[in-house]
């Protein structure tokens, strides 16, 4: 267990008294949902919830955290990191658990991670937590704040107590941001710590800095509020694509072929087409154990016909057709843009080189946090056996895709979809784009 000082910040005692193993954390290739935000109240609207909404992982936590060699939160020895899950603010919650546990499924806290950091005559803390929904994250916020001035002269632990509690204004600092200048006690010691917590979007940050000295820290504690939340935009701007620029080519044939296999049964999906501009026009095929719809759409002008492949008339479709809006995915899957397709984050490394129906290629190998990343949520505990990204050289269109994974239905059903039976799951997927600026244009039916 880390041994932490008597000086451990009243923010970590009082609301999660903070233990892990010592050293720093793994990198988790675990992909943290980030499900639709609901609209924000009207005092406190994110300001970042395009950058937040993306699916955050335990590796980007960490990598939010101060290092300790720069900035303010310098640390003359090695930082000590630590992990926060809820298992772990609820053990550690000795004296109030339920109150604990209550807290965390209210706000859907996901997780977390901290840090301390050692300086000459100070001490400096950074905590950094994920939650479900925007939301949850102000509510954890007030919550906290509250937890610490309503617990004026005790805590979590009996061995610490708080004996003065004064907030403050913040600005500057996140979405909501609130200040607070406490006076601790421990083991006989009074320690004087000053906070600065706030949200961005559905993660909430705390900076803590304590001293021996009754100085005033205020302005020290807000600079590291500031450095960790650069870090933070640091960090999920760097996986979050900005609007891309580029014009796409003029069109382009795609052909997708995937086959989700149980326990020796198949159910293969096929959709195959061309996109000229926004315009497309292709074929889905799709089985699942509840059926098979076999339809051809023509999408013009944001019109959209459709039909039973092969049989009479187009129809033009109501956008509330639920069949047609779940078949209409397929076409295309995928973005031809891997970016806009969440896989700019395979592309890195050194690629391999291969044609692709003619075209020039670099192949790039994903991971199982990068198909979190594609599906915009978690990928569970899949078994990643082929996961093959080809982009077109000099252009950096996506040409091909070859995907083969291993799990439960559950897990892949932001993949393959709801409705398969469960079991261990097999899915097969290729993706493939040919005929760059080779196609003609889509006309409407008639």
């Amino acid at each position: 267990m880390i041994r932490l000082r008597a000086g451990l910040a009243l923010s970590s005692v009082v609301l999660s008294a903070c233990t892990s193993a010592a050293g720093g954390i793994p990198p988790s290739t675990t992909t943290l949902a980030a499900p639709e935000l609901p609209p924000a109240a009207e005092d406190s609207e994110p300001t970042l919830p395009d950058v937040t909404a993306h699916p955050i992982t335990g590796q980007d936590l960490t990598a939010m955290l101060p290092s300790g060699t720069g900035g303010v939160a310098v640390s003359t020895e090695e930082p000590v990191f630590e992990e926060r899950t809820n298992e772990h603010l609820i053990t550690a919650a000795v004296l109030d658990r339920d109150d604990e546990i209550d807290d965390i499924e209210r706000s859907g806290r996901i997780t977390g991670v901290g840090a301390r950091y050692s300086g000459p005559d100070h001490d400096s803390y950074v905590w950094i937590d994920v939650f479900e929904e925007a939301g949850g994250a102000r509510d954890w916020l007030n919550d906290t704040t509250g937890d610490i001035t309503k617990r004026l002269g005790g805590s979590h632990r009996p061995d610490i107590a708080l004996i003065a509690a004064d907030d403050y204004p913040i600005e500057g600092v996140g979405d909501n941001a609130i200040g607070l200048v406490l006076e601790i006690e421990v083991d006989g010691r009074v320690l004087h710590e000053t906070l600065v917590t706030f949200t961005m979007g559905r993660i909430v940050a705390f900076a803590s800095h304590i001293a021996t000295e009754p100085i005033d820290a205020r302005v020290p504690a807000q600079y590291l509020a500031e450095e960790v939340e650069q870090r933070i935009l640091d960090v999920l701007l760097q996986r979050t694509p900005e609007p891309s620029s580029r014009v796409g080519p003029s069109g382009y044939r795609f052909d997708h072929r995937q086959v989700v296999t149980i326990e020796g049964t198949q159910w293969p999906t096929t959709a195959e087409g061309i996109v000229h501009g926004s315009d497309v026009s292709c074929r889905v095929r799709l089985d699942r154990p509840d059926g098979t719809a076999d339809r051809e759409f023509i999408v013009v002008d944001g019109r959209v016909w459709s039909r039973p492949t092969g049989q009479g008339d187009y129809v033009e479709s109501p956008s509330a057709a639920v069949l047609d809006r779940t078949l209409l995915t397929f076409c295309p899957l995928w973005s031809i843009d891997p970016f806009e397709a969440g896989l700019g984050g395979v592309t890195e490394g050194t690629p391999a080189r291969h044609e692709v129906g003619g075209v020039p290629a670099l192949g790039y190998r994903g991971t199982t946090a990068d198909l979190g990343t594609a599906l915009g949520g978690s990928a569970g505990d899949v078994v990643v056996d082929v996961f093959n990204v080809w982009i077109s050289e000099g252009t950096g269109w996506l040409v091909e895709l070859d995907i083969s994974l291993t799990g439960e239905a559950a897990d892949l059903a932001a993949l393959v979809g709801p409705g398969y039976p469960g079991g261990t799951t097999q899915v097969s997927m290729r993706y493939r784009v040919s005929d760059l600026e080779n196609v003609d244009a889509v006309q409407p039916p008639g």
